[in-house]
């Protein structure tokens, strides 16, 4: 069965891009109009009967200890046997089919089959091959188990510590703590990846979006700066993050507008660019920049507007300065009417209702968020009545 999106709650993965020469990108989450930016799991292919390259040893590898690990290291990464070879590359294969990179449907049968190939290998055909557990891990994010995800980095990294491909695997092992809510874990691995890397761009994302996760805003500001400042031109959707990071510090709100109107120019449909910068615009803007805010808001289309309206900034982990900005300027935008908030058009509707009368968790998801306009309704009318007796 074929799901339309990614397994839910990748999105609160660590937004990675994991290039590597030999190793295969097969996407794990949401486009990068989701405004964040996409993560990937970096499968590594290794090369017949060869090890892959090693770390320039540091002074520790020269003892005695350092030699066994580097050559530990060596036998691990490689995978002679031809069978074992053919049953690790039809794991790839599958895994590639399982998670399309353009459109992000996830065939979750494919990946189960994927997961087994691997599998076959660690149980049987080469147990101690560094590959098959990180392959099956970067398998297991993609549907969602991320406690077995953990294990297999883990034993991965134990297998082949020297590897120079190990950052990727403490990257991909820090992303999937982060998923599973465990950022302190997640951040010691983000360190890791940044020094092995010597301060990868990838690396620096994934520390950012570790120190975010703990609300350590002005140290993921200065991560994502500095993965910026490595390509400047390339607007992607973490600088939405980085911008709200530079928005805490209020003597960085002028940096942080610049940052959010060149996001929002790029991803000018997307509802959490455009609320980010007309939030940013109305807390503490002069006249000028309350009138842009108003501007932007009344520009958007319906459906932006909507969503801008009920969009749930605290899961999206924004940071209190821009969670009260958020709130103030919805408080003071012209209302969306009650029944373009509560009333999706008439197909939509009908969709959603098909679809929840075939799925429970479909059904649970509509009540949500039916539970949730109620909600902004009700907020609405007490600042209408206290506007009133005002």
């Amino acid at each position: 069965m074929v799901s339309p999106r990614a397994p839910k709650g990748l999105v609160a993965l660590v937004q990675l891009l994991v290039p590597c020469k030999r190793m295969r990108i097969v996407p794990t989450q949401q486009l990068a109009a989701r405004l964040i930016l996409s993560a990937s799991i970096a499968f590594y292919r290794g090369l017949p009967g060869s090890a892959i390259d090693l770390l320039s040893p540091p002074q520790w590898v020269m003892t005695d200890n350092g030699a066994e690990l580097q050559r530990m290291t060596d036998a691990n990464s490689k995978l002679q046997d031809k069978a074992a070879r053919r049953v690790y590359d039809s794991g790839l294969e599958l895994a590639d089919k399982g998670a399309d990179r353009e459109t992000q449907f996830v065939d979750d049968s494919l990946l189960r089959k994927a997961e087994e190939r691997f599998a076959l290998l660690i149980d049987e055909l080469a147990p101690n091959y560094y590959g098959a557990y990180a392959n099956r891990a970067n398998v297991r994010v993609a549907r969602g188990n991320y406690v077995g995800a953990v294990a297999d980095y883990e034993a991965a990294l134990r297998l082949a510590p020297l590897a120079k491909d190990a950052w990727i695997t403490y990257l991909n092992l820090g992303a999937t703590l982060i998923a599973a809510d465990r950022a302190p874990e997640a951040l010691d691995n983000m360190e890791r990846a940044v020094r092995m890397s010597k301060d990868d761009r990838l690396a620096l994302l994934g520390r950012g979006n570790a120190y975010h996760a703990l609300g350590k805003w002005g140290a993921a500001a200065a991560d994502h700066g500095a993965a910026l400042e490595k390509n400047p031109s390339d607007i992607q959707p973490f600088w939405i993050r980085y911008a709200l990071e530079l928005f805490e510090a209020r003597e960085r709100r002028p940096e942080a507008l610049g940052i959010i109107r060149r996001v929002a120019a790029k991803y000018d449909l997307e509802p959490e660019a455009q609320l980010a910068a007309c939030s940013m615009l109305w807390d503490g803007g002069n006249e000028l920049e309350q009138q842009e805010a108003l501007r932007r808001w009344n520009y958007a289309p319906l459906t932006t507007r909507r969503s801008m309206a009920t969009l749930d900034v605290r899961s999206k982990q924004w940071p209190p300065t821009a969670l009260l900005a958020a709130n103030n300027f919805r408080a003071a935008a012209p209302e969306v009417p009650v029944e373009l908030l509560v009333e999706a058009p008439k197909v939509e509707q009908e969709a959603s209702l098909k679809s929840a009368t075939s799925d429970p968790s479909a059904a649970a998801a509509l009540d949500e968020k039916a539970l949730r306009l109620d909600e902004i309704r009700k907020l609405k009318q007490q600042i209408a009545e206290l506007q009133g007796s005002a």
